[in-house]
């Protein structure tokens, strides 16, 4: 909810949801959602309804920011040992060295 108190997304937040849900609208604009998981019309249309509320509830959601961590010491071990491992099974390749 913004500050004047209206329920209705602003202009940055409608930006947001056309962005994160550009995939399921269509040509003309329109983000269509669709159920038919139960025989009735109006459980399926509330059905469609909490699809489509969850769906912009999840556009909106801010996205966490990445941690940048080092790799560890057993990682990197693991990287060196495994480019030893692939230079050999290289240099096993190659013709002997002729003296």
């Amino acid at each position: 909810m913004g500050r004047s108190g209206s329920r209705a997304p602003g202009p940055r937040q409608r930006q947001r949801i056309r962005l994160k849900l550009a995939k399921r609208i269509d040509a003309t604009g329109v983000l269509r959602v669709v159920s038919d998981t139960h025989r009735s019309q109006l459980r399926n249309r509330q059905d469609a309804l909490d699809r489509l509320s969850a769906m912009v509830a999840g556009a909106l959601k801010q996205d966490k920011k990445r941690l940048a961590t080092q790799p560890s010491r057993a990682a990197k071990e693991r990287r060196i040992q495994s480019k030893k491992k692939r230079s050999r099974v290289k240099s096993l390749r190659r013709p002997p060295v002729s003296d």
